[in-house]
């Protein structure tokens, strides 16, 4: 076999094994790796001193057949049809912002005076507010039907 094509074919055979490693630590198929218990690191607090484990336990995965894995990549590959959630909250906090705008704005006009500007600043700047909120909270609605989407 030519060198070029081996080396092709381990390269691409260490990438599917990586894949299915990912997946199998994904899907919760592991084992914690428990040596690493030798170095430890002291954290004096008021009750004394204790022994804390500073390294992160290394993932393991399982060791599975073909079939099996076959099997779990099937679920993995599942289309789980997301349903699409909307921001009723969110646009009903958006229409009170206007609301409150129009009517503050009407309020203090038919008042007039120095109250009446007060009264008509202030519900201006509540209803920006409002809107404000209420643009954040269906932008982030939407980057999540997005997300959960794909």
């Amino acid at each position: 076999m030519d060198p070029k094509v081996k080396e092709f074919l381990e390269s691409k055979h260490q990438e599917e094994q990586s894949e299915k490693e990912k997946l199998l630590i994904r899907f919760g198929l592991y084992y914690e790796d428990e040596s690493n218990n030798e170095t430890k690191d002291y954290v004096v607090s008021t009750e004394g001193i204790a022994y804390v484990n500073n390294k992160q336990k290394k993932k393991i995965p399982c060791k599975v057949s073909n079939e099996e894995y076959e099997e779990i990549l099937k679920y993995s590959q599942k289309h789980v049809e997301y349903e699409y959630k909307s921001n009723a909250s969110g646009i009903i906090v958006i229409v009170l912002g206007y609301l409150s705008i129009i009517l503050g704005v009407i309020a203090g006009i038919s008042i007039g005076h120095n109250e009446g500007w007060i009264i008509a600043l202030s519900s201006v700047f509540s209803g920006l507010l409002m809107i404000v909120f209420g643009r954040i909270s269906t932008t982030l609605t939407d980057i999540l039907n997005r997300i959960n989407k794909m």
